[in-house]
């Protein structure tokens, strides 16, 4: 239990950071060329938010105030951009850690069923939604064509674009 409030915290502290923001940014810079790839970044920073926060709430809020706003300026599917919100910010129950493995493990109370076990058990799934989520949106972006327009006035991508999206990921030092 004492993990909870841990969750909690780092949960408020992407959000307070500008860490999330920065990494979403950044890798709109890489995926923008792609037909759906702001939803796209939204499915690869929703799982990494599930991954470090664990908190579906926490998931789901951050990556709406992100993502369904620029997206609708990018002229997408209002559909496509709430739902790609609102279903990666799911992940956050089973992608591991998750708050709900845990409290999970402590009300099973057996040793088959340990904090362990079932994120072993939850990642594979986890991280094969978020691939299924990606597979759907470019798919659908391609056969249907106004549900996620190409960006007009994209920036070439270059190392300096690849190299923020690295900077954001590795853990904060300042």
């Amino acid at each position: 239990m004492v993990a909870l409030p841990l969750f909690i915290f780092m949960g408020i502290m992407l959000d307070r950071s500008g860490i999330a923001e920065r990494l979403m940014n950044s890798l709109v810079r890489v995926m923008g060329g792609l037909r759906g790839g702001y939803a796209v970044t939204v499915v690869i920073v929703g799982v990494l938010l599930a991954a470090s926060t664990g908190i579906v709430g926490a998931s789901v809020v951050l990556l709406g105030m992100l993502s369904i706003g620029p997206m609708l300026k990018a002229n997408y599917n209002k559909s496509l951009a709430v739902g790609t919100a609102c279903s990666v910010g799911t992940l956050g129950i089973l992608v591991p850690p998750s708050i709900m493995l845990v409290l999970m493990a402590d009300r099973l109370g057996t040793s088959e069923a340990s904090v362990g076990r079932l994120f072993m058990g939850a990642l594979i799934p986890g991280v094969m939604l978020g691939v299924m989520y990606i597979a759907f949106i470019i798919i659908a972006a391609y056969i249907k064509k106004d549900l996620a327009p190409a960006p007009k006035d994209r920036e070439p991508l270059n190392g300096r674009a690849l190299l923020e999206v690295l900077i954001a990921v590795l853990p904060p030092w300042r």
